[in-house]
């Protein structure tokens, strides 16, 4: 039976490179196992010897099982040349990028299928996760995101960067990447990106025009920064918020505190100052306590309206006792114009 080219270098459908020399073969050689199609229900079709590299390639040679379907007739239509195709399949994969390139540094081969149409001429990829095939790179990511193979700094640094929720899934991060591939890093990509920025009071009109001539050409490094001045505005608008609440209780006496950290301080995130305009028109709570000192001032402030020069002693003993008693000489006016007033 002939030898073929289980992998090279060049990029597959992934849109990757695995690197030769990263494939690590202890498990694969303790059990070589031939599949078709990458499809276990079918069973093992047969096993591959001579594993060899050579010249950047894994080679292997197919021993078929041919006293039992579908091995003896997959044999037969490679031995006619119908079927020309082969497939490795890996898991355990780190990813690095190297000249720009997407490239699995290393990774653990499982199985070897032969298959119809490979990925590229000579030979295709099926990643496996937890000895499970899974269909495409993303759903690779996101079960390596979801279970943790990152630690939860490194997550959160890569939320980060992104602008994306602590609890984004690996469809978030891809997503946001292919954004950013696919922004253009041209002169117009950028000013729009500012324009928007400005229009959102996030960056000053003179910040935008240095800000263009600075991130020309960098579109990842130009959403870091603005990120970052997104998350600076919101912890400002937090303070602001807590500050003023603090300051407005009595307009707030009607709402539970659960909803003013919660749906109230959502929507006050949103625009701040009608929050604050909102507020401000609600009417304060008044207490009986409060109504009954109200009244009192009230009472006083009509009764003793007249300019203290016209108080008698009477006032001065109902609204101003504490002046009346540490003036003796001012009580002593106030009395004889008492009894000047009972003669006449």
């Amino acid at each position: 039976m002939k030898e073929f080219l289980l992998s090279d270098e060049q990029e597959n459908s992934y849109r990757f490179v695995v690197r030769t020399s990263g494939i690590n073969l202890s498990r694969f050689n303790k059990n070589p196992v031939m599949l078709f199609q990458h499809d276990r229900a079918q069973g093992v079709i047969g096993r591959w010897e001579g594993l060899r590299v050579d010249n950047g390639g894994l080679y292997g040679t197919p021993v078929f099982d041919d006293r039992h379907e579908p091995g003896k007739t997959v044999k037969e239509k490679v031995e006619s040349g119908f079927l020309r195709g082969v497939s490795v399949g890996i898991e355990d994969v780190v990813f690095e990028t190297i000249d720009g390139v997407n490239t699995a540094i290393s990774c653990t081969l499982v199985e070897v299928s032969i298959v119809d149409i490979p990925a590229n001429e000579n030979a295709t990829i099926q990643l496996y996760y937890n000895d499970k095939p899974v269909d495409s790179l993303s759903t690779y990511l996101q079960l390596s995101i979801n279970q943790n193979n990152m630690n939860k700094q490194e997550l959160e640094q890569v939320f980060n960067v992104l602008g994306l929720p602590a609890n984004s899934t690996a469809q978030d991060v891809i997503r946001s990447i292919n954004t950013l591939k696919n922004t253009s890093p041209s002169e117009k990509g950028i000013r729009e990106a500012l324009s928007l920025s400005f229009k959102d009071g996030l960056i000053s009109e003179s910040e935008r025009k240095f800000y263009e001539s600075a991130f020309t050409g960098k579109p990842v490094e130009l959403a870091a920064f603005l990120n970052e001045r997104r998350e600076e505005r919101n912890r400002q608008k937090e303070k602001e918020y807590i500050e003023f609440v603090e300051s407005h209780r009595e307009n707030l006496e009607y709402f539970s505190p659960g909803f003013i950290q919660g749906d109230m301080k959502t929507l006050a995130m949103q625009n701040l100052k009608v929050f604050k305009d909102m507020v401000l028109q609600i009417e304060p709570v008044v207490r009986p306590s409060q109504l009954l000192a109200m009244g009192r001032k009230r009472t006083g402030e009509q009764e003793t309206r007249r300019p203290k020069s016209e108080w008698t002693l009477q006032d001065y003993r109902k609204f101003a006792p504490q002046e009346l008693k540490g003036n003796p000489k001012l009580y002593e006016e106030l009395l004889n114009k008492e009894f000047d007033n009972i003669n006449h």
